[in-house]
């Protein structure tokens, strides 16, 4: 006799719906009557909630993770020559917005314990880069499966060869590297809010943090299609990062 088997889904949005569902409610009703349904008070606060709760200065929310990371890159004006290292082991976009952008992605090892980036292979990932006389840019380093990257090792690599480093933490937004949140290391931190992240959105979101006054403006006109202050001008390329 075959038994028949229901399968468990990897994320129950469901069953937690159920706990919730008064609350996301009165939330959409209340977003339906004040109508502002992009950048409205609701991402303002959110921004708000986010910075308290990381310690960092400034939040962007913005669409997803991946125009997250796309967004610093343009700020950086990645492009053709550009060397920027990615573990080997991370989901595509980690990679993808680096090939985008016209730049190499150069591969990195991870270690056996975490599946994060590993310092050592770094130095062997780096000098592969000269030897091909590619550009030395920038690390994107990944917090895999809620574990923070060694932060301190892979930016003390960056600053020898004067890169940047972005930290992804699109699985680690909550997590700790040595008492401070993962979000507050690097040029900045990206997150993603996918329903299957540590929190996860019902759609799709993103966000960047950053400490840098003139970054954070930067950023501003670039998830806005590069308009400034002024509306009805464009100041920069960029895209439509709206959350």
């Amino acid at each position: 006799m075959t038994k028949s088997h229901t399968p468990i889904p990897f994320i129950d949005l469901k069953a937690q719906q159920r706990v919730i569902r008064p609350q996301v409610d009165r939330a959409i009703q209340k977003v339906l009557d004040h109508g502002r349904y992009g950048f409205g008070p609701e991402c303002t606060e959110f921004e708000q909630d986010l910075s308290n709760f990381t310690g960092v200065k400034h939040v962007l929310a913005c669409s997803n993770g991946t125009d997250a990371l796309t967004m610093l890159l343009i700020d950086l004006d990645i492009g053709p020559g550009d060397a920027v290292f990615v573990p080997a082991f991370t989901y595509i976009a980690t990679a993808e917005v680096v090939a985008l952008r016209g730049a190499t992605p150069v591969f990195v090892d991870v270690d056996v314990d975490t599946f994060n980036m590993d310092a050592a292979d770094l130095k062997k990932a780096i000098k592969a880069a000269q030897e091909k006389e590619l550009k030395l840019a920038g690390i994107i380093s990944v917090d895999l499966f809620g574990q923070p990257a060694d932060h301190d090792a892979i930016a003390a690599v960056a600053k020898c060869h004067n890169m940047w480093v972005i930290s992804d933490a699109a699985q680690s937004c909550g997590a700790l590297y040595k008492g401070k949140s993962t979000l507050c290391f690097g040029l900045a931190a990206t997150t993603s809010f996918f329903p299957a992240k540590p929190l996860g959105a019902y759609g799709d979101g993103g966000a960047i943090f950053v400490h840098d006054d003139k970054l954070k403006r930067r950023l501003e006109n670039i998830r806005v299609h590069g308009h400034g202050v002024n509306p009805a001008s464009v100041e920069s390329l960029g895209l439509t990062g709206a959350p």
